[in-house]
């Protein structure tokens, strides 16, 4: 499927800047031949050999969405004497990759850009509600979505993770509205008072009207790029327990 779209796309070049044909693509052209493997929920991506033993689970995206996803993906297949159809955008995004890091003793939640979904099949409620999940609780939690609430649901907290886990985030501030804005950072720390983000705040301006006025008039969007980006670093040894991880804070990195 992707790969006759990538290969129509060939021929139509300015659409490669606009459709998200090309971004496939590329990824294409550095695939080894199959089989194709669907990243879904309840696969075991990766398991070490040695002991003590660590296995990487996928929790996310829920069968619904796979299948959704492959019939909105065939639908932009182009037919004879038609242009390429632009991707569409996915919202809510339920097809982000939630993953499950388990140790012997401490395990971590990584929550991608997944949102609540739609209805128990998708998203969020798809994770909570699977039956195939490993039954593991969390003391670290890489929070999704840039801690949006759209991101976020109470069972994540209750049904994922410790209670009192460490909650790690990364800005966007690229919209309007930059991610995580107070309210989130307010309802966050409401689960636990363990909260990190890379950056803080997530959105800078430069000082004074003038230069403010200056940038505004020749920049459509702006943002100031830190001089070093921030890095949260967890460290447990493998046979360890939650209360010896360590966090450690690099450059711009800070607990909120």
């Amino acid at each position: 499927m992707f790969s006759e779209s990538a290969d129509a796309n060939k021929t139509i070049k300015l659409v490669g800047h606009t459709s998200g044909v090309a971004e496939f693509a590329d990824v294409l052209c550095f695939k080894t031949s199959g089989p194709d493997h669907w990243v879904n929920e309840g696969m075991v991506l990766y398991t070490t050999c040695s002991t003590p033993q660590v296995k990487v689970h996928a929790l996310s995206p829920s069968a619904q969405t796979v299948t959704d996803a492959m019939v909105s993906y065939a639908r932009t297949l182009p037919s004879i004497g038609k242009g390429i159809q632009p991707f569409p955008c996915v919202t809510p995004n339920d097809q982000s990759i939630v993953l499950l890091v388990e140790t012997q003793g401490v395990h971590l939640l990584l929550g991608g850009d997944l949102e609540k979904g739609a209805n128990p099949q998708r998203g969020w409620q798809a994770v909570v509600a699977s039956t195939v999940r490993p039954k593991l609780l969390s003391s670290g939690y890489k929070v999704a979505h840039h801690g949006a609430d759209n991101g976020d649901i109470d069972e994540i907290w209750t049904h994922l993770n410790d209670k009192e886990p460490k909650a790690l985030l990364t800005p966007y501030a690229g919209g309007k509205k930059p991610r995580p804005s107070d309210d989130d950072v307010k309802r966050i720390k409401g689960k636990t008072s363990h909260v990190y983000c890379t950056v803080w705040p997530p959105k800078q301006t430069p000082a004074g009207r003038v230069v403010d006025r200056t940038m505004n008039d020749v920049a459509r969007n702006r943002r100031m790029i830190p001089k070093r980006p921030g890095h949260i670093r967890l460290r447990v040894p493998l046979t360890g327990k939650a209360n010896q991880i360590v966090v450690d804070l690099f450059n711009n990195a800070k607990k909120i």
